[in-house]
């Protein structure tokens, strides 16, 4: 039996819930997308590791300071996997359409371009006032990447997430149409391959990246649970313990690592272990547990949180950024000569808040700024291109032969 005709559609939603799904976010899951970013910024910051602990403390007065700083900065893979996610647990529900991957592309494509110019003038600036030193050579690369932050890679997840929206549709196709026996077997293939070994481990990795490998990944074990797994996405008790198993194994993971390497002196953290890897089963399990939570529970809509989650992809941009970064490692090399220790430790994590304070308010002028010019006849150009090629013989035929499957029926 085909996957269209295995499941019959629930009914038990009404016309008018998943018109208002479709206008308005969930707030419970938009809380997740703050939290993920928060993850992520703390992940990304630049921790001034051997101010914190300094090079002559004993092991019993080093080892807090090493694990405090670890388990701070090493939940970036949750972050990853709710960050990216979220945007799976929709798209796994809808129906594919290309134009629309392309409005998401364009959309995408119009932060990027805007925030890698503004970081550009920022790293000129502060070249100029002697924070960071920009050779010739690389002032050319980073004019280059700005104008072309997708092709160039300037941010790895956005570059891999357009990609994935452009490939969406017939990736989606070919799992429908796999069923559920051939989708089952390929998850538990890519998990045996993918979910066990961290990206630090690269001659066993199996070509595993940041990348859009990553995303087709979590796309595919994903759209399976909740394709066919929907009575086990209802418990509060699986999404309980997925979310202790992976916090237990994740951690105790980080503890004996950070020990071992603590004990043999080594003034470093890591964080190419299961904790911090995206692909591993421990940010996984969490981060499905922390997504069944929040659907599982009734629906909230309030304005003030999905306009606040609405501006996370800048918090990433500006964290990631290299420039950027390097003159928040600048700064805090500047606020902390002298000291070390908890304070040095308490001093980041309220720098990484008001980053994230920051990066939002900067990105709600941004909305701002686009709501009145870009934005205001957003898809313009789409649509005149979407004409032309209609009046085309060729790619009129071409894509209306293209029908795309839908997950309805699983649903």
């Amino acid at each position: 039996m085909t996957l269209e005709g295995s499941i019959v559609k629930e009914t038990n939603v009404s016309e008018t819930t998943k018109a208002k799904q479709k206008l308005t976010r969930n707030s419970n899951v938009e809380i997740l997308r703050l939290v993920a970013m928060l993850l992520i910024v703390l992940n990304h910051f630049p921790w001034p590791k051997i101010a914190i602990w300094g090079t002559i403390l004993p092991y019993t007065q080093r080892f807090p300071l090493v694990l405090l700083t670890s388990f701070l900065s090493n939940f970036g893979g949750l972050g990853d996997c709710l960050f990216f996610g979220i945007s799976t647990w929709f798209l796994c529900m809808e129906q594919p359409d290309f134009r629309k991957s392309i409005r998401r592309v364009w959309q995408l494509e119009k932060q990027l371009l805007f925030y890698s110019f503004l970081f550009l003038f920022c790293s000129f600036a502060a070249s100029a006032a002697g924070m960071i030193t920009l050779s010739k050579k690389l002032i050319l690369v980073n004019i280059v990447k700005a104008f072309f932050p997708v092709l160039l890679t300037h941010w790895w997840y956005p570059a891999s997430y357009i990609l994935f929206l452009l490939l969406f549709p017939w990736i989606n196709a070919f799992l429908i149409k796999m069923g559920k026996q051939l989708h089952k077997s390929l998850s538990l293939i890519l998990l045996l391959f993918w979910g066990f070994i961290p990206f630090g481990a690269d001659q066993i990795s199996h070509g595993m990246s940041y990348s859009i490998v990553l995303f087709i990944y979590q796309y595919i074990l994903l759209s399976y649970i909740v394709w066919y797994k929907k009575d086990f996405l209802k418990s509060k008790k699986n999404a309980r313990n997925l979310l202790l198993a992976g916090f237990i194994i994740g951690v105790t993971t980080q503890f004996i690592c950070e020990m071992l390497l603590c004990f043999a002196n080594k003034n470093v953290l890591f964080t190419k272990g299961w904790l911090n890897c995206p692909s591993c089963i421990p940010s996984m399990f969490m981060g499905l547990g922390m997504l069944m939570l929040a659907t599982q529970k009734t629906e909230i809509y309030n304005k003030v949180i999905n306009r606040l989650a609405s501006c996370t992809l800048a918090i990433y941009l500006l964290i990631t950024d290299k420039n950027m970064n390097t003159i928040i490692a600048k700064v805090l090399s500047i606020l902390f000569t002298g000291q070390s220790g908890y304070i040095i430790v308490l001093t980041c994590v309220i720098m990484a808040l008001l980053i994230f304070i920051v990066s939002i308010l900067l990105d709600l002028i941004r909305q701002g700024i686009f709501a009145i010019t870009v934005n205001r006849r957003p898809y313009r150009w789409l649509y005149a291109l979407e004409n032309k090629g209609k009046q085309s013989k060729r790619l009129s035929s071409l894509f209306s032969t293209i029908k795309f499957p839908t997950s309805d029926s699983l649903l």
